[in-house]
Formats: structure tokens, sequence, C-alpha cells
């Protein structure tokens, strides 16, 4: 399959686990979703007893709706959010929210 990457777009492979970004269309496994234009990271796939995909957005911060449709667009369910990596409760001073996700 021509996925059609340029020299800035990215791609990660691990198994037979393949996620690339293009633009601003980030593909998991065949799904596509469309994600507001910014710079984003390279995505990486971790795997140890589950599979994880990390993807840092530089200047541009995903709102809680937007992670809840991306979540829904990949079949996703949010089983806990944290406020931090230290598995922080949630609050109004959380600088990051973590979201553990399943899929459904």
């Amino acid at each position: 399959e021509n996925i059609n990457l340029s020299v800035e777009n990215f791609i990660d492979i691990v198994d037979n686990n393949v996620v690339y970004l293009n633009e601003n269309r980030l593909t998991i496994k065949g799904v596509n979703v469309e994600l507001p234009f910014s710079k984003f990271s390279k995505p990486k796939i971790f795997i140890d007893s589950k599979e994880i995909v990390e993807l840092i957005s530089y200047d541009h911060f995903l709102y809680m709706d937007e992670v809840i449709n991306l979540c829904l667009d990949l079949d996703l369910e949010i089983t806990e959010i944290y406020g931090g990596y230290n598995k922080e409760k949630v609050s109004d001073n959380s600088e990051e929210l973590i979201y553990i996700c399943k899929k459904k």
C-alpha cells in the first residue's frame, strides 16, 4: 500500500503495528483520524503488555472533547483519566491529562 508520505511525515512500525502521521492525518492500524493542523512529534509505538501510541503536539493541545472524539474514531474506550504521569487525580491545576484507553 502506498501511504504517500513526504520527508515531513512520520511513520513507526513495531511487529505488525503501523502508525503514521501525514500532515494532520494520524493513521493507526488503517484507521484515519483528522487532527487539528499543528506541529507534532513522530508517533511512537510502545508495546509491553499493551499497545500504546504516543503523539506529542508542540504547538497545539487537544481539548478533552477532541480526545474523546479521537478515541471514538479509533473505537477506544477511555477507562481512566489522570492529572499527570504519576496517576494524580484530575484537578483544575492539572498541567496534563493522561488518558488510559482500551479497545472496545
